[in-house]
Order: structure tokens, then C-alpha cells, then sequence
């Protein structure tokens, strides 16, 4: 083949390639602004792919900002530099990550995609990691149009990464790694997410050992989550893993201690929240009506369904979506080992003196599936959850005049 010839092959498969992609995200983005659970997902989608690359060089955890002013959300990091492969990912709308990478939950990468709930229009500065040292990028995504305007885009950002500029070990250390501003943001889903996250975020921190403060700041206020003391004691056979969470709403804070326990080493626990109350006995803090009930790390949605007060967390296998899990024989066995630590958990938190501790034990068989109708899974939450059940009442947990008992 000629020189001219290859010259003419490459460029045709770069356009093909960018066709591809465009395509590829002109259907992610449009299938995100007519899902309902975009509308909720978006702030973990981010939160996720900063937890995912860790903290920089230096930091023990990731800080993370949400800024919402006239109508525009700036999200900011201080989580690792992109790697070469992760900006490509960011412009083509796929996947930097290993698919069976269990230190990522991000499997599928196009998560990133379902943050143009917000806005198709997003401007992107952050660090990349060349060599030895970084460059500072700043690239335009409009993801508007159809798509030979999105292949066009990615041209235009390809372009824009060519322009990238070394940057100094101190000035790094001094600004984010990474932002993202939605421009003319949809002001429904920014309050829907900002207000689903806040609800979240305790939970995160015995989900996400390396996330660290967090600032949601919106026009009623600004709010500062900042994890604290993380103790651990041993009750039966489980760990019980007490993280407390210093919440500042301008003027006052908040204390709550998130709670995780599981038998050790197991790939699946049981999440409850407590608010700490001036030196009294924990107050339980139970999940809304419509709070997911199973996490992988980060919240499942339609998971609300399920009938206990408890979260599941655990290596489950999610949808595409984040809207379920499979039901196959790993999430059953998950389901089955952190259920298995209820029992000493209700019985730690009556005798603990913890209010609402009688309301936590609460146990129902669902109403629906998580795997479809067409399976025995209603059979099998019967079973599991009699045996829980059982176990619970075999505990000493009934205040009478002689004690505690059965």
C-alpha cells in the first residue's frame, strides 16, 4: 500500500471509529434524560469514577465538591490524574477499566454518560498523567446534535488534548484534578441527586474507605460531610466497623456513626446509620421509604422494595442500568452471609440501649422479585428470611422483669 493510500485508510478508519462512538453516545445520553433513575444516579456515576482512581499522590482519601450557582453545577475532585486510556474512555463513551476488576465497581464505564442528565454541554479541566509528570487539558464536550455533530466534537477534543500544558508539582497539590461544569444544568435533577446524595453519603463512607470530605453547596445552603474515627470490635463472629460522620450545615454539626458488619473477610455486610445524641444512647436512623436497600458501594436504585431496615452491601452483580442484581447463586450467597450477622446485630443494639433498635428488627417477605417473575426467588427470600427470623428470636432481646430474654 502507498503512503498516500494509508494515509487515506487511517484517516477513513478514524472517522469510522469517531462515527462509531457518536453513535455510541448519542444513544447513551438519550436513553439517560428519559431515565428516571438518571436523575439519581448521576452524583455517584462522578463520586465513582473519582473513588474508583483513588487519591493522588499524597492524600490518604478524595475530596469532592458539588457547586450549584445560576444554573450551572461545577463537580470537582482530588482523586488521581487520568491516565491516557481513561481520557480516551471519556471522549469515545466507553471503558478504561478491567470488566472483572473487584477493586472497581464501575464495570461498564459508560456510567459517565448518564451525567448528561444534567446537560449535554460539559467542560472538562484536569490533569493527565504523562510520564514522570502532568499536563492541564481543558476539553469542551457538547454532546448535542446528531451525530456528525458529536464525531465532530470529538475531533474538536481530540484537538484540545493536543494542546495540553506541563504543570508543576505545587501546582498541583494546590487545585482539583479534575472538573466538570454543567452548563444550564437541569435544576430538577441537580436537586434530585444533590438531595438523594446527602441522603447517601453516610452509607458511602463504610462502602468507600477512600472517600474523604465532600461539599454540596446549592442556593438554600451548603453542607460538609467529613468522615472521623473509624473503630473495630469483634461481637460473636462478625466485625462491627463504626465510622463516624461529622455533617456541617452552615452554622451547627451534625454527628452521625455509620455503621458496617459482617463476618471477616466475607464479600458482603449489613449498613445501618446512627445519629450520635449528646452523650445519650445511639438513635437509629432508618432509610426512607424509597432509600435502596442493597449496595455495591455505591446505592442500587429500585431496590427500595425490599422489607427490612437493614442496607445489604456486597459484590453483587448490578445491571447495566444500577437498577438491580442478578439473583443468580453469588447474590444469593451474599444475601444469605451478611443476613446472617441481623441477629447480632439486633440483639447488640437492644442491649446497646440504641433507640428505634425495635423498629431495625423489622422483617418482611417482599412483595416482588429483584430477578423477574419468571423465577422460585420469592421461595427462596421465604426460606432465608425465616431462618433470620428465627435466629433473631432465639436472642435475648425482649425486655422483661428478669432481663433480657428470648
Amino acid at each position: 500500500m502507498s503512503e498516500t493510500a494509508r494515509a487515506e485508510y487511517e484517516e477513513a478508519s478514524k472517522h469510522q471509529r469517531n462515527r462509531n462512538d457518536a453513535r455510541t453516545i448519542r444513544t447513551k445520553v438519550d436513553a439517560a434524560q428519559h431515565m428516571p433513575s438518571a436523575g439519581v444516579r448521576w452524583p455517584f456515576e462522578l463520586i465513582q469514577n473519582a473513588h474508583d482512581a483513588g487519591p493522588r499522590d499524597g492524600d490518604k482519601r478524595v475530596k469532592i465538591s458539588f457547586i450549584f450557582k445560576d444554573n450551572d453545577l461545577l463537580v470537582s475532585h482530588t482523586g488521581k490524574p487520568f491516565t491516557t486510556e481513561e481520557l480516551a474512555a471519556l471522549l469515545s463513551g466507553g471503558s478504561s477499566k478491567d470488566f472483572d476488576d473487584e477493586e472497581t465497581s464501575g464495570r461498564f464505564g459508560t456510567g459517565f454518560l448518564v451525567t448528561h442528565a444534567l446537560s449535554t454541554h460539559v467542560d472538562v479541566h484536569g490533569l493527565i498523567k504523562i510520564g514522570k509528570g502532568h499536563e492541564r487539558f481543558h476539553i469542551e464536550l457538547n454532546r448535542d446534535g446528531d451525530e456528525d455533530a458529536i464525531a465532530k466534537n470529538i475531533e474538536q477534543a481530540n484537538e484540545a488534548i493536543g494542546k495540553a500544558q506541563p504543570l508543576s508539582e505545587p501546582c498541583i497539590a494546590k487545585n482539583p484534578t479534575a472538573s466538570f461544569t454543567y452548563y444550564n444544568a437541569n435544576c430538577k435533577v441537580v436537586q434530585r441527586g444533590l438531595d438523594r446524595l446527602e441522603q447517601m453519603l453516610p452509607y458511602l463512607y463504610v462502602t468507600c474507605e477512600k472517600l474523604g470530605q465532600v461539599r454540596i453547596e446549592r442556593p438554600q445552603g451548603t453542607k460538609i460531610f467529613k468522615p472521623a474515627n473509624t473503630a473495630e470490635e469483634m461481637i460473636d463472629d462478625f466485625v462491627l466497623k463504626l465510622t463516624e460522620v461529622m455533617i456541617s450545615p452552615d452554622e451547627t454539626t451534625r454527628q452521625l456513626t455509620a455503621l458496617r458488619i459482617g463476618s471477616q473477610n466475607a464479600q458482603s455486610a449489613l449498613l445501618a446509620v446512627l445519629e450520635n445524641c449528646d452523650g445519650n444512647p445511639y438513635r437509629i436512623v432508618l432509610p426512607e421509604d424509597d432509600f435502596p436497600r442493597i449496595f455495591v458501594k455505591f446505592p442500587i436504585t429500585e431496590t427500595d422494595f425490599l422489607p427490612f431496615n437493614v442496607v445489604l452491601d456486597g459484590s453483587f452483580d448490578p445491571t447495566q442500568e444500577r437498577n438491580s442484581i442478578a439473583m443468580n447463586q453469588n447474590g444469593h450467597d451474599l444475601i444469605s452471609t451478611a443476613m446472617e450477622a441481623f441477629p447480632t446485630l439486633i440483639q447488640h443494639a437492644i442491649e446497646s440501649g440504641w433507640r428505634n433498635a425495635h423498629k431495625l428488627a423489622h422483617l418482611a417477605i417482599p412483595e416482588r422479585t429483584l430477578g423477574g417473575e419468571e423465577s422460585d426467588e420469592l421461595e427462596w427470600w421465604k426460606k432465608v428470611l425465616l431462618e433470620i427470623g428465627t435466629a433473631t428470636a432465639a436472642k435475648p432481646i425482649i425486655y422483661t422483669k428478669g432481663g433480657l430474654l428470648p
